[in-house]
């Protein structure tokens, strides 16, 4: 599943800020909660599959930072989805279409590492 994020309107990864939870896989998955509306996540890979480093610039009310994404391998049913206000668009894609929504290269790692591991475990 793939979030259309309402600030940056690119495609990304369900996720958001640990806010003060010490245990970041358990962060993880009430991010992908929150933003989804999906109760039931499974939580495939306990460590990350895929750290992602980036400079989020300054803004008028926060200097330029490092932002640390660690993303989890998580299953969830499809069910119905709620669009969270952080969002414009959810959608389900199969891996062939992924390409279609993203270009970025951290974006597309993270894709290819998920579906290599999914293969090793679940028909694609």
């Amino acid at each position: 599943m793939l979030t259309q994020h309402r600030k940056l309107n690119r495609w990304l990864q369900l996720g958001g800020h640990v806010d003060g939870e010490s245990d970041v896989l358990v962060s993880s998955v009430r991010e992908a909660q929150e933003e989804s509306g999906i109760d039931e996540i499974e939580v495939l890979l306990a460590s990350p599959i895929d750290i992602d480093i980036h400079e989020i610039p300054a803004r008028k009310d926060e200097p330029a930072h490092c932002h640390y994404d660690l993303r989890f391998l998580l299953m969830a049913k499809h069910e119905n989805i709620q669009i969270s206000e952080e969002s414009i668009d959810l959608r389900w894609l199969p891996f062939s279409e992924i390409g279609d929504f993203i270009d970025e290269l951290s974006m597309l790692r993270l894709h290819a590492k998920s579906q290599a591991w999914l293969s090793q475990y679940y028909p694609i």
